[in-house]
């Protein structure tokens, strides 16, 4: 009867009133009591924000000399470079004094000049098929070495995009012009010559500077020799000021770590560690206050002093901060049908453009005006004259005689013209490989790093192993010593149930792990320091040496506390601790398929707890196999915790003798109806006559471990089930690696 089901577990004393508001009431309880707890968390004890080292300050101050309208950022800004009409003039002198001291080659400064003309970049139409969305028509422009060349204009012009198109950053889209450096097409070399500080750091959080920087050193730099990539960190710290905080770890604003300054000239150190020369950053003042962004562009234009090309985005710079630099290029938005924006409204000398656009009746600069914010509103976009009429400042350009000068430089190549110059002296960058260092060593370095930031996340590893000892003792405990009687052979599925259901869940923290270090990971990759499958190798070792000893400690306290079997001189817990190894790995994995095909963590979690949570629902013990419908059948056959479960309780049960002492747990059979007493009285076997033996016998339901097997279609081998689960990873991994290597959600 539904009377006996209840008694069963324990549910036969409730009364169908009294039973709904006591379960209102307990629901009620709960709700307060967790409230009571959040609300401890968020104003008794506030999370505040990590303690943030910040740099130095010294006071610096920049003398800006105005001659009529125009700027002059020092007095020796002219004598850097002449442009004429099809020809760069280059003293041979500045052409060769023009990097650190490090960039050498057989005795020679190494330089690059970078050029690009007729650059257009479409994207494709997602509300209109077959149609394309241009957003850089026909941009062109150049940098030389001792360059600042500033990319500007209003929102939507399209300044981060050039950038990343003439970076070789861009992975959507197509790109059509030319893209040169030092006269030749760039090729898969260019990310070893050429930095890229990106707008938002995406440095690894639990490094320290220097390892940072090491690193990028140890896989951008062909030599081997330690001694040689330690001064080359060094002076790349030194440079750019981070060496006092090089033992700090990078960390972010909650957890703490170094200043957003700070971390942004650890980036460009990154960058600078490797030798380039050419440098680009996109907006690196973003985020910072003025005084951290006059010292990072102060950084930069030290870089620039010494050599380097560099080109960067620029958003609303101070009169002091657009002093520094030396070329400008602003875009101009425009729009007709699908072509938005994108267009050179003006390209030249910072010095020469409140000249410019008061020649061209674009306007006229107010003496005290920021120089950038005066460009923005004259060359930004369409501009009113005094008859009513309106021109575009893209379209002047291509008739003044600076873009006249500026193509003929361009068609003779700006590198050609400079060599011309100096006699065909000009040394550029050279290499073997598009890695500077072997698969081996890229394996090295790669897991030294990956070792070290995995065991120093000390909430995620003390996380991982406290739960695993308070979920072990606990279910230790709940089911301690479990006996061989009826309970105790379904308790064993039980058992193992919600150690694999534990165990599943609680991997879904490798989703933030991974999808934390996206950014870091395009950065890397892009930049040429190792392989992808490199960095997927080390995150599976890195897992492996987390989680074997936590499955060790999870194994060892379940297994024993709870009396399992020793068997065969213990072969059934070293069969099932490589059970529970498979379970680690199988999470792990799902935990991966998920961080790689979700855009983001929410989703990725999302999706991990949905699969998970289906899995649990199919692997035959909640629903069995017999009462699953035929049209979800499919998900019983391909559900890889299903395999592992049965694995667990054939390697548990199989064999084993099942009792019913006390006849605890066996069922009364009728002998027969009644019988005749030795007083000659007649006994009618009903339910008061249980204890009479001429009228009830008791039968143990369950005999054996394998009568609990059959009742859950648990009849293959051991090795059949762990077979099919292994074979499970194998192809989930193989998906994992594909999904990997094919989608990139960093969106460049």
């Amino acid at each position: 009867t539904g009377e006996a089901f209840l008694a069963t577990y324990d549910m036969d004393g409730f009364e169908p009133d009294h039973e709904k508001s006591q379960v209102l009431y307990y629901l009620l309880a709960f709700i307060a009591v967790f409230n009571a707890f959040a609300f401890i968390g968020l104003v008794v004890w506030p999370h505040e924000l990590g303690d943030q080292v910040e740099p130095p300050r010294f006071e610096k101050s920049l003398e800006v000399k105005w001659k009529g309208k125009e700027m002059s950022r020092d007095s020796n800004s002219d004598e850097k470079e002449e442009e004429g009409k099809g020809e760069l003039k280059v003293k041979e002198e500045d052409a060769n004094n023009t990097h650190h001291k490090a960039i050498k080659e057989h005795g020679e400064k190494i330089i690059s000049y970078f050029e690009w003309k007729d650059l257009t970049y479409e994207v494709v139409n997602q509300k209109k098929k077959g149609e394309r969305i241009t957003l850089l028509n026909k941009v062109a422009g150049y940098a030389a070495p001792g360059d600042m060349v500033a990319l500007m204009g209003p929102s939507g012009a399209g300044k981060s995009t050039l950038l990343d198109v003439i970076a070789g950053k861009k992975r959507t889209g197509f790109i059509t012009g030319e893209i040169l450096v030092n006269g030749k097409e760039v090729d898969d070399n260019f990310p070893r010559m050429a930095g890229y500080v990106e707008q938002f750091d995406s440095h690894v959080e639990l490094a320290t500077v220097e390892e940072s920087v090491y690193f990028s050193a140890k896989l951008r730099l062909e030599t081997d020799d330690e001694e040689e990539i330690k001064r080359e960190v060094d002076h790349a710290m030194e440079s750019v000021g981070v060496m006092h905080v090089k033992d700090e770890l990078i960390g972010n604003l909650e957890t703490g770590g170094i200043s957003p300054e700070l971390r942004k000239k650890t980036a460009i150190a990154v960058e600078l560690v490797m030798r380039p020369t050419i440098l680009f950053l996109d907006e690196p003042t973003t985020g910072l206050d003025s005084v951290s962004a006059m010292a990072v562009i102060d950084t930069v234009t030290d870089l620039a002093d010494r050599g380097l090309a560099v080109v960067c985005t620029i958003h609303q710079p101070s009169a002091e901060l657009f002093s520094r630099f030396s070329r400008i290029l602003i875009l101009e938005p425009f729009r007709t049908g699908a072509i938005r924006g994108g267009r050179v409204s003006y390209f030249g000398d910072v010095e020469a453009l409140p000249g410019y656009c008061k020649q061209h009746n674009l306007g006229e600069l107010v003496e005290g005006r920021n120089v950038a914010d005066f460009a923005l509103e004259a060359l930004g976009g369409p501009c009113k004259q005094a008859d009513g009429s309106t021109i575009h400042p893209a379209e002047v350009f291509l008739k003044t005689k600076e873009w006249e000068e500026t193509k003929a430089l361009l068609d003779q190549g700006v590198f050609a013209s400079a060599n011309k110059q100096t006699g065909g002296d000009l040394k550029v960058p050279k290499f073997k490989s598009v890695f500077a260092k072997g698969p081996w060593e890229q394996f090295r370095t790669v897991m030294e790093r990956t070792m070290k930031t995995t065991f120093r996340d000390k909430d995620t590893i003390g996380g991982q192993f406290g739960s695993n000892i308070v979920m072990g003792f606990i279910f230790g405990t709940l089911f301690f010593q479990l006996p061989t009687d009826q309970s105790g052979a379904t308790n064993r599925v039980s058992l193992f149930f919600l150690c694999m259901v534990f165990i599943a869940f609680t991997s879904a923290y490798k989703i933030n792990i991974l999808q934390g270090a996206r950014a870091s990971f395009f950065r890397e990759t892009t930049s040429n320091m190792y392989r992808g499958w490199v960095f997927y190798l080390t995150q599976l070792i890195a897992d492996t040496a987390v989680f074997l000893p936590r499955a060790v400690i999870y194994s060892c306290m379940i297994y024993f506390l709870t009396g399992l079997s020793l068997d065969n001189n213990g072969a059934h817990f070293w069969l099932y601790f490589l059970g529970m190894c498979c379970l680690y790995l199988l999470g792990l994995t799902l935990a991966e398929l998920w961080a790689f095909a979700t855009p983001n963590i929410e989703l990725g979690q999302g999706l991990f707890t949905l699969s998970i949570t289906i899995q649990s629902l199919f692997a035959g013990f909640l629903v069995r196999e017999d009462d699953i419908p035929p049209y979800w059948i499919w998900l019983y056959y391909i559900n890889p915790l299903r395999y592992l479960l049965s694995y667990f309780c054939v390697n548990e049960l199989q064999g084993l003798d099942i009792t019913c002492p006390g006849n605890e747990g066996a069922v009364p059979i009728r002998v027969q109806d009644s019988f005749t007493d030795s007083s000659g009285a007649t006994i009618i076997c009903d339910s008061s006559q249980l204890d009479n033996l001429n009228c009830f016998r008791y039968f143990c339901p369950i005999t054996s471990g394998d009568d609990v097997l059959e009742q859950f279609n648990m009849t293959d081998s051991l090795g059949f089930y762990i077979g099919i689960t292994i074979l499970f990873i194998g192809a989930l991994r193989v998906i994992n690696i594909f999904i990997f290597t094919f989608v990139n959600w960093v969106e460049k």
